[in-house]
């Protein structure tokens, strides 16, 4: 394992360059004094499980994320490392998958509170390597969605102590989800999840993003409005929003909808790694609520999404969305760290400081 993530850093330092040339960061004042056409959009994470994948590491089906950084601790730590050589600002801890909710399949709820704090120190230790400020979100959501009455009716305290425990363990940002596009649940449950996991974030006093999946009518994975959710989440005191999307069509779509929303906050979006295929992949998800990407014969679809060309329309399509107004840009279902890489790279070219501004 090792050494498949040298090799992958060894990829990745060939795209962006030499390390130590990045762009120091900027204090929150001083961001605000910058015009936001001289500031570059904050680089998050991507998705955990095709980046693992990438990695050639075998996630047993069952709680993987729990599982892995129970027993291989050191392969997260290196999937964290490899997304901040590859330039993030923001880097996402794999706390969706130490709620209980996430690891009672495997028996483990019991060690809810231990996985998290593992979670997060060590992505706080991969931080505390390099000298820009990269900072640490924990993902709170994402839980199973077979989810009895009694269940559903301790949702909101899931929520708490999750959002307390990452709180504790040293998160600047809380990303506040609902249940993941594909569960099969009610709207009015999959609302007040999403309530529930941004009311649970603000208590804490910790920056709030909330996270929303856009579908191409402009709706929630659960049918509501894009005006709607965002006016909910803006109520729940969110300090920036972000789109999952598949397309940057719909993302610049919803920047030109959300004109009439009045929300001096972040919007951001991450952009699903289909976008930079000939025609669309299937996506599939599995318990803990991500979405590996798929061909249609089940196979994974990975090196396809990583070939060059696949790559360099992502990161076109990526740039639309800067370019639009988008100030926090992140991978979505199915990119990997060689995505994150070779957005960095033009993002570096560019010379701009990240815009800091109102995020944590």
């Amino acid at each position: 394992m090792r050494g498949s993530r040298l090799g992958l850093v060894s990829r990745v330092a060939q795209v962006i360059g030499e390390p130590g040339q990045a762009t120091s960061s900027v204090s929150a004042d001083e961001a605000s004094a910058v015009r936001p056409s001289s500031m570059r959009p904050l680089l998050m994470s991507c998705d955990a499980l095709a980046a693992l994948r990438a990695l050639g590491v075998r996630l047993d089906p069952a709680a993987p994320l729990g599982r892995l950084i129970r027993e291989t601790p050191e392969v997260v730590r290196d999937l964290y490392e490899a997304q901040i050589e590859a330039g993030v600002d923001v880097l996402c801890a794999l706390t969706w998958g130490t709620a209980p909710r996430a690891l009672a399949p495997i028996g483990m709820a019991f060690r809810a509170a231990a996985l998290t704090g593992a979670a997060v120190d060590l992505a706080l230790e991969a931080t505390a390597t390099v000298s820009r400020r990269v900072a640490v979100a924990g993902v709170l959501g994402r839980f199973p969605s077979s989810l009895s009455s009694a269940e559903a009716e301790r949702l909101a305290e899931d929520y708490a102590t999750h959002a307390t425990r990452m709180a504790a363990a040293g998160c600047e940002i809380l990303l506040a989800c609902g249940f993941d596009a594909s569960s099969a649940v009610p709207s009015g449950l999959a609302k007040l999840a999403r309530r529930a996991a941004m009311v649970s974030a603000n208590a804490t006093q910790l920056a709030t993003w909330v996270h929303l999946e856009l579908t191409s009518g402009y709706r929630t994975a659960d049918g509501e409005s894009l005006e709607d959710a965002v006016r909910s989440a803006i109520e729940g005191g969110a300090d920036s929003i972000v789109f999952d999307v598949d397309s940057a069509e719909l993302a610049i779509g919803a920047m030109d909808r959300l004109k009439h929303v009045q929300y001096d906050g972040q919007i951001g979006f991450l952009l699903n790694a289909s976008v930079g295929m000939k025609q669309p992949l299937e996506t599939v998800s599995n318990a803990q609520g991500a979405h590996p990407v798929s061909l249609p014969d089940g196979s994974a679809g990975s090196a396809l999404l990583n070939d060059p060309i696949s790559l360099e329309a992502w990161v076109a399509a990526a740039m639309r969305l800067i370019d639009a107004g988008a100030r926090i840009v992140g991978g979505g279902p199915g990119t990997t760290v060689e995505h994150l890489a070779s957005l960095s790279k033009v993002l570096r070219e560019s010379r701009r400081a990240p815009v800091w501004r109102r995020t944590v």
